[in-house]
């Protein structure tokens, strides 16, 4: 397998080789020893130069793509580059670039997608093996080994222009030629003689009109320089040597497996790791280092309205990136930019952020073009309805035009609200029923999409026999409006936004009952609120992730009287179950408490939201000193007096949000769910909190518990990822808060004279002081902890999940954020 690229080609090379080794990494040959992967760049022109500004429609300087990169998974790299036009002056010649350095003004930019990736040396990763500089200008280091043809940038062609960029055609001549040794010259075109290009393989070819060069001539000793040396690692020439065959052999094409040369390949150099996103800026990311769906938040563009430049472009293509190849419009040639807005303001931030308006310039349906469906997740996609009228049909198809799954999101309809009072009993099976059914009526109506954007999903939680027909197979998607004025489409992608620094435990959606399933311990479910990992054994969920901002909770907001109710997303209908359909009935007369782990205070824009954290598979039986807000003597709730897991719902993460304007994915869960709990915690005191105990007198009673085979967890545990917000990418991450609490009552009521070996000494091997009160125990920073040793102790516990937290990072940042355990910042 060998890509050839030339010039901006070269950028489509790389990120087409970049998706082709991260989807199959074994491309090109499953014996490393026999692989074929070869990448040749030809004058790679990927970067600002400044010469190429144009007057009146503007300039071609810098297209902000992303860099061309020597990828690990390459077998075999070659760049072959000049650079005879002098980047200050104005130039219709492109320069090629010496990979992986970078050029001025891009060598001291911050834009992250230059943030190149280093050895430990400082040195840039990713040069190619071989690299054969063609040229430059008069008054460069290296002009005079400048070859023939490639030491100005202008040719004495008689036409408009005088031959300005031909030198940048003629690297891609000199590579064809090692290719073809018959050839005498090179024709772009057999209708104009003056694009013949004559190609140096003897020395009298030195003296054709266009390579010969009066100046080099005359200043440099060696008069003219040849453009083939053979240079591999049996050559023992240099550059232009008399003694060389000058034919075109043993360099260029010669490196291919055709060419018979892989076996005088000099030594590979160090790649750049596939996990490295070369997307120029930070605001033109997708969800991914390779994003789940091209340009599907519509923001893989550059200033489509802005100036000259961006008409003469638009007059040349309309073309919206990603979406109009295969859009389906009656039009082949209808202008979706037209459609892009910037809905920054609506979403509260500074940069630009592009959406795209369905029902304006009367496009009422786009269509993504052909794309990969990743092997799991869910197609999630943001809507903002300000108009509420009409639907949103959502389609997903195979390319022959087979419908995989569909969707309609209900633009026009109000919510419907839970009928129950704050303090009213909503465990009895009618209740249940009713909050059931008004939570699936309302999962595709809108409810925060009327003033911002809501995420909604295309369930594909599909049978296995159905799924093996998409998975990994290509598609098309279709957006289309009905009945409506216009709506706002952004983030398209699929797998859910929590899981998007890494899924923790690789968990799966697998429709088979749980006997016959793989993931009976570790099934991924997906909604728009939030994703989990649920085990079917504990029947409790392994951990909860979600996002959480200003956008999800508000400072303050009546709390939803809802019942727990089984989560009709687990496999199998509501009729005829075949996973365990827990509900919060079950935990009636226990002495613990019906536990969230995603809180309900994390989703309380609105009820619809609120809801959804009232599942089942978001249910953990949760001990009073592990749960509650605590009263003070006033008889008011009161915060700073409360237990570690409260403090860090509703102070920690309040302050973060509100008072320091952060954006934070949250993933909790729980440890220690061994059978033997059951009678660890039967007949202890429900609390033993001086504030709590004359409220809540009696003992817990674990007999339904183990009657319905619910385990009880003998520790909760929480990881918060702490982002600027808006929060763009990994380089956002400011740092991490990690917990671990006991879910137990707490050790004593009247602490006086009392002293604790602290529980993380011996569960973690650490050596803390010991807790002497209960200010102490109920102190979050008492039970903090690296990401790093919770890690390490949940996949000590002997069962078969595997915790990777933040895979999805660069191997740099993810250790340095895994071993923080002192991050304080402000809170």
């Amino acid at each position: 397998m060998h890509f050839i690229g030339f010039s901006r080609g070269t950028v489509v090379n790389s990120e087409i080789v970049q998706r082709l080794l991260t989807a199959f990494p074994n491309a090109g040959g499953t014996n490393q020893f026999g692989r074929d992967f070869q990448v040749t760049t030809i004058d790679p022109h990927d970067f600002d130069q400044e010469s190429l500004s144009l007057p009146l429609i503007g300039g071609f300087r810098n297209f902000y793509e992303p860099k061309v990169q020597t990828w690990e998974g390459i077998t075999f790299a070659d760049n072959y580059y000049q650079t005879t036009a002098d980047p200050s002056l104005g130039s219709l010649t492109p320069n090629g670039r010496n990979i992986p350095n970078l050029l001025p003004p891009e060598d001291t930019s911050n834009q992250p997608g230059l943030n190149f990736p280093k050895d430990e040396d400082g040195n840039f990763l990713g040069v190619p093996d071989v690299v054969e500089f063609l040229g430059t200008r008069s008054g460069e280091t290296d002009y005079a080994d400048s070859r023939a043809g490639f030491s100005r940038q202008t040719d004495p062609i008689p036409v408009v222009g005088g031959g300005l960029g031909a030198t940048h055609g003629r690297v891609l001549n000199w590579y064809s030629s090692s290719a073809n040794l018959g050839l005498r010259e090179s024709q772009p075109s057999h209708a104009v003689d003056w694009l013949e290009d004559p190609i140096y393989r003897r020395r009298s070819d030195g003296s054709y009109k266009l390579l010969f060069d009066a100046d080099f001539y005359d200043t440099n000793p060696n008069r003219v320089n040849p453009w083939y040396t053979p240079n591999h690692t049996d050559a023992n020439f240099v550059q232009g040597s008399a003694d060389a065959p000058w034919e075109g052999i043993g360099t260029g094409w010669f490196y291919s497996i055709n060419g018979g040369g892989e076996r005088l390949w000099p030594e590979t150099q160090p790649r750049v790791p596939l996990s490295f996103d070369n997307t120029y800026s930070a605001r033109m990311r997708g969800d991914d280092t390779v994003p789940t769906l091209f340009n599907g938040n519509f923001d893989a563009v550059t200033d489509p309205f802005g100036g000259n430049l961006s008409q003469v472009r638009r007059t040349i293509s309309n073309a919206l990136p990603g979406w109009s190849f295969h859009n389906g419009q009656s039009n082949p040639n209808i202008d979706l930019v037209q459609n892009l807005e910037d809905v920054k303001s609506k979403k509260g931030k500074s940069e630009t952020d592009y959406a795209f308006k369905l029902g304006a310039n009367g496009v009422k349906e786009i269509v993504h073009n052909r794309f990969v469906v990743p092997d799991w997740g869910n197609l999630r996609f943001d809507i903002h309805a300000p108009v509420k009228k009409g639907n949103l049909k959502v389609t997903l198809e195979t390319t022959t035009g087979t419908e995989i799954a569909k969707t309609t999101i209900d633009l026009k309809s109000n919510l419907q609200k839970l009928p129950f009072n704050r303090n009213e009993n909503v465990n009895t099976p009618e209740k249940l029923d009713l909050a059931t059914n008004i939570y699936l009526g309302n999962a595709n109506k809108i409810g925060f999409g009327g003033e911002g954007f809501e995420t909604f999903q295309l369930n594909l939680q599909t049978p296995d026999e159905v799924t093996q027909l998409y998975r990994g197979q290509p598609a098309t998607l279709k957006f289309e409006l009905e009945g409506g004025d216009y709506v706002y489409i952004d983030h398209v992608f699929f797998k859910s936004d929590p899981l998007k620094f890494g899924n923790p435990t690789e968990a799966i959606w697998d429709d088979r009952a749980p006997e016959q399933n793989p993931y009976q311990t570790n099934l991924l479910l997906e909604k728009p609120q939030y994703t989990s990992s649920y085990n079917a054994v504990t029947r409790l969920p392994n951990w909860v992730s979600w996002k959480v901002d200003d956008s999800w909770r508000k400072p303050s907001a009546n709390r939803t009287n809802a019942p727990f109710i089984a989560d009709l997303d687990l496999p199998g209908s509501s009729t005829a179950p075949n996973w365990p359909q827990i509900d919060g009935r079950i935990y009636g007369g226990t002495g613990l408490d019906r536990g969230h782990l995603i809180p309900n205070v994390d989703r309380n824009r609105n009820e619809k939201d609120a809801i959804a954290t009232y599942m089942g598979t978001n249910l953990i039986p949760q001990a009073i000193d592990n749960n509650r807000l605590f009263l003070n003597n006033s008889n008011e709730i009161d915060v700073n007096i409360s237990p570690a897991w409260s403090r860090i719902e509703s102070k920690l993460v309040r302050q973060l949000i509100f008072n320091q304007n952060k954006e934070l994915y949250i993933t909790a869960g729980v440890f220690d769910t061994k059978q033997e709990n059951w009678s660890l915690l039967n007949s202890q005191p429900r609390t033993r909190a001086s504030e709590m105990i004359v409220k809540n007198p009696g003992t817990v009673n674990t007999r339904r518990f183990e009657s319905n085979a619910i385990r009880i967890p003998g520790w909760t545990w929480k990881t918060i990822l702490v982002f600027n917000k808006p929060g763009l990418g990994e380089e956002d991450v400011l740092g991490s808060y990690t917990y671990i609490t006991p879910n137990t009552p707490e050790p004593f009521t009247n602490w006086e004279g009392q002293s604790l070996e602290h529980p993380l000494n011996q569960l973690l091997g650490l050596n803390r002081e010991p807790i002497t009160s209960a200010e102490q125990w109920r102190r979050p920073n008492t039970w903090k902890i690296s990401i790093e040793k919770l890690e390490n102790l949940l996949n000590s516990q002997g069962s078969d999940l595997i915790f990777n937290f933040l895979s999805n990072l660069p191997e740099d940042i993810r250790e340095r954020i895994k071993q923080q355990n002192n991050f304080s910042f402000p809170p």
